[in-house]
């Protein structure tokens, strides 16, 4: 995949891009792949295993995360779509406006899942299938990637 002319996602080649973007390779299963990411902070490069070790810190406090995010937000006065403006998450079902129902009112009933796996493998097949997911469309899966799985 290539965003700007950068290439960011794609299979670990080296020097595929000429040396224009740094790279870091992450362990997908049965193959890596090449990611070229940008700290949002700071735009330096950001390798997959810091951003996997911060989505731990998110799991670890969500409650004090969202605290912290709902922060940012409400002291920042600029215009929500500035290149500077607070990273906010909009769900993407139903509408893609926003969090239809909210935050719960406890957020201590927030629970972040762990990180999953880049490839489908048997944990992520066993969570999706039997769960209802898009009224079942997506129990067929585990025959689609072969069912040894």
């Amino acid at each position: 995949m290539v965003v700007d002319g950068v290439p960011r996602y794609g299979t670990p080649e080296p020097d595929a891009d000429g040396g224009r973007a740094q790279h870091d390779v992450a362990d997908g299963g049965r193959a890596a792949a090449a990611l070229s990411l940008q700290h949002p902070d700071d735009d330096s490069a950001w390798a997959w295993s810091d951003v996997v070790d911060r989505l731990e810190e998110v799991r670890a406090d969500p409650k004090g995360e969202i605290e912290q995010a709902q922060g940012r937000l409400a002291a920042f006065a600029g215009r929500l779509d500035a290149d500077d403006a607070p990273l906010r998450l909009a769900l993407d079902m139903p509408t893609g406006v926003g969090p239809v129902g909210g935050l719960p009112k406890d957020l201590a009933d927030v629970v972040v899942p762990p990180v999953q796996s880049l490839e489908h493998d048997a944990e992520w097949l066993d969570a999706v299938s039997g769960r209802g997911f898009h009224d079942g469309v997506l129990d067929g899966l585990r025959a689609f990637y072969g069912g040894h799985r």
